[in-house]
């Protein structure tokens, strides 16, 4: 996967901030090198590796705001600071927040809404805290689907070669602890639950979809 991209046009006004995930290789540079004989790139939060007209960069782990100072074509050339700001959540969060929700990240562009939002309660240090507390014990639910209740659910014997299978009463309660916890990151991030991941009748198609661009042709001319 590529890394995200914060592109810069140099001789343009650079862009009002960029949001990348916690953690991630970042590769940033000039979207436009014409005219351009010589760049540096310098952030005292971060180590910068530069190569021709891009530098690359790990995210810190924890939200907060970069900022980068630019020169092009030395001391007498342009020179520019901009931010780019560190999300709360990595990437692997990030695809969790619409997996849990039950939005296969492959429709994305059909939720625009939850993209945004994403963003927005990513980028508040009170929220964005609450929601990795949510997804932290979906974590723990789905491992412990997996690890503990399969096993319990199991297989009884009964006389010689006959088997019984049955489903612990310990899934079924787990299942209906992660809906708890889904019904909680709905509510911090303001979308409906389109799928229901821990149940077993699968995605559900695209009605959702259809509700969500309902909802941004109604906030159409709001100004």
């Amino acid at each position: 996967m590529a890394s995200p991209l914060c592109a810069w046009t140099w001789n343009a006004a650079p862009p009002a901030s960029d949001a990348v995930p916690a953690s991630s290789t970042v590769t940033i540079g000039l979207a436009n090198s014409a005219g351009v004989s010589s760049w540096s790139l310098t952030c005292s939060a971060v180590t910068l590796t530069l190569s021709g007209y891009t530098a690359t960069f790990v995210a810190p782990s924890t939200l907060q705001t970069l900022t980068f100072s630019s020169q092009v074509n030395g001391s007498g050339g342009q020179s520019a600071s901009f931010p780019v700001s560190v999300l709360a959540f990595n990437s692997t969060q990030i695809n969790q927040i619409p997996y849990y929700l039950g939005k296969p990240r492959v429709w994305k562009f059909l939720d625009p809404i939850l993209e945004g939002v994403i963003t927005t309660v990513g980028l508040d240090p009170d929220s964005s805290a609450l929601a990795i507390e949510v997804i932290n014990n979906l974590g723990t639910i789905d491992a412990a689907l997996m690890s503990t209740a399969v096993p319990s659910a199991g297989v009884r014997a009964m006389g010689n070669a006959e088997v019984e299978l049955y489903e612990a009463r310990q899934r079924l309660d787990l299942c209906d602890h992660g809906r708890m916890w889904v019904s909680r990151l709905s509510s911090i991030f303001g979308v409906s639950v389109s799928t229901d991941v821990f149940g077993k009748s699968g995605y559900s198609g695209h009605d959702w979809a259809h509700g969500q661009q309902g909802r941004m042709s109604s906030l159409t001319g709001l100004g």
